[in-house]
């Protein structure tokens, strides 16, 4: 009897282990897909660093 048990149990745990693994690697899919999307999509600013002041602040 507690045969049957065991290996219900194992199957059990194999299949929820199983979902999970699953399930993570489809957020995981979709958070890359969403972030790929995101780069590609919007516009990139490009800067050109003309000049560059020198100051001394001083600190109280």
């Amino acid at each position: 009897m507690t045969e049957i048990v065991d290996k219900d149990r194992k199957a059990i745990s194999l299949a929820v282990y199983g979902a999970f693994c699953g399930s993570a690697a489809i957020f995981l899919a979709l958070c890359l897909a969403f972030w790929a999307w995101r780069v590609n999509s919007f516009p990139h600013s490009v800067a050109t660093v003309t000049s560059v002041r020198d100051e001394v602040i001083a600190v109280r």
